[in-house]
């Protein structure tokens, strides 16, 4: 890709390009304040809120709460745009770098279910009354 100058970054200017170094799928929600929120990976991995002042990057994370649902974001760091280099190029390299180490943490955090001996994420986890450490699908077919 060029090097192309920009003066600033912004949610419009970056949001094309970040998608692109995201772990597919990517879904894309619109938040109020004009944020944009993009949750990439299946299972989700990374979640990224394109903010007016800023882009923050995090680990995607599953929290049950009973009154408000599912609450979903980790933040890793929170890097205002006009701290992000003008380059295009050095731009996608500092952003890629904190994808990857979401990503890293968020993989670092599964468990190996005892049952189907496969590698899951922590939302999944079910403590069983003998101990094991299985998943919600093996759990359920037990």
């Amino acid at each position: 890709m060029s090097d192309i100058e920009a003066p600033q970054w912004s949610v419009q200017t970056a949001e094309t390009w970040i998608k692109a170094l995201l772990p597919e799928p990517v879904i894309r929600s619109e938040l109020p304040g004009d944020v944009v929120l993009l949750q990439a990976g299946d299972p989700g991995q990374v979640v990224v809120r394109l903010k007016p002042a800023a882009l923050r990057i995090g680990v995607f994370s599953q929290r049950w709460w009973r009154d408000r649902g599912v609450l979903v974001d980790e933040t890793l760091i929170a890097v205002p745009w006009v701290r992000l280099p003008s380059s295009l190029v050095h731009a996608q390299a500092v952003v890629r770098s904190l994808i990857e180490a979401a990503t890293a943490l968020r993989r670092s955090r599964y468990f190996h279910c005892e049952v189907c001996q496969q590698q899951r994420p922590p939302e999944l986890q079910v403590a069983t009354s003998t101990g094991k450490r299985t998943c919600q699908t093996c759990w359920a077919e037990q």
